[in-house]
């Protein structure tokens, strides 16, 4: 066992989190023009989402937030907020921001070319249902309309003592996916965002 010493070019390295967005999407108004082949890269879903977070507030429009709906058994002790807080793999957040023009990651399958790891452009949203366009799979630039669905959590899954159950819009923002969602996609421009050791 040697060590191996790997050099990059200069070029290919960033030095902050908004450098490797510019390099990946551009400017805000190239991210809500081109979303075909670009995608950043991470090895968390917690690091995804504030890539995610940093994005969306870059696009220009208002932004709605769509509240989840938790059912969490009543005698356990964990606070719902703190359940409302909790990053899971898999699950739409139980505050999902929703921004006309924004590009999102479907999280449910529902039939042939509408299924999980698909991209959509959000097209309009209502109280029950969001309306998108498909970027990728069998039935891209289809427009589609995707209601509100429960995910049953379990606790193997969320880490907490009991299993709950989460409504919410099957979507979660994507222009940073974990290694693992991105699998299947087909990229032209890819940045990488390892905040911590990459396989400790």
């Amino acid at each position: 066992g040697s060590e191996v010493n790997v050099q990059l070019p200069a070029h290919c390295l960033c030095h902050s989190v908004s450098d490797i967005i510019l390099r990946v999407y551009g400017n805000a108004d190239n991210i809500v023009a081109d979303h075909d082949g670009k995608m950043i890269l991470s090895l968390t879903v917690s690091d995804a989402r504030i890539i995610n977070e940093l994005v969306i507030n870059m696009i220009p429009g208002p932004m709605d937030i769509a509240v989840a709906n938790d059912a969490i058994p009543v005698q356990d002790s964990v606070p719902p907020e703190y359940v409302s807080s909790m990053i899971i793999s898999g699950v739409p957040e139980f505050r999902l921001a929703m921004k006309l023009g924004a590009r999102y990651m479907i999280l449910k399958n529902y039939s042939p070319g509408i299924c999980n790891g698909v991209l959509c452009v959000l097209k309009s949203f209502s109280r029950y249902t969001v309306q998108a366009q498909l970027l990728t799979g069998p039935r891209k630039r289809s427009i589609v309309i995707l209601p509100r669905v429960t995910f049953n959590v379990s606790a193997s899954t969320s880490g907490l003592p009991f299993d709950f159950v989460r409504t919410q819009f099957p979507i979660t923002l994507a222009y940073c996916v974990t290694v693992h969602k991105a699998q299947g996609q087909t990229l032209q421009r890819v940045g990488l965002y390892f905040s911590g050791e990459t396989f400790a």
